[in-house]
């Protein structure tokens, strides 16, 4: 698929030899960068996938918006409270005067 061979000509001479004898050899090269990009990119693909499903499977997608409903349903009741003891506070103290 991406396979890139070079074709390389080496040169070389045994150490054990006592006569220089060069030995001419054709070597293949292959590019390996393509693979390991494309591993890379597979490799968080499946991490990110892996983290999203077991977020999922905890609820913290799911429960993240009930929860701040609540949140909010809450403190609209803890603001509307305070608003109607401030006000009767009010009304209190201006009756008494």
């Amino acid at each position: 698929m991406f396979e890139k061979r070079k074709e390389v000509t080496v040169r070389d001479q045994p150490p054990e030899a006592v006569e220089p004898q060069v030995v001419e050899k054709t070597v293949y090269v292959e590019d390996r960068r393509p693979r390991f990009l494309l591993g890379l990119i597979l490799g968080v693909l499946i991490l990110a996938s892996g983290v999203a499903f077991f977020a999922n499977q905890k609820g913290s997608y799911r429960s993240a918006g009930a929860s701040v409903d609540r949140s909010i349903a809450n403190a609209e009741d803890k603001a509307q409270t305070a608003t109607h003891d401030a006000a009767r506070n009010v009304e209190q103290n201006t009756r008494s005067e």
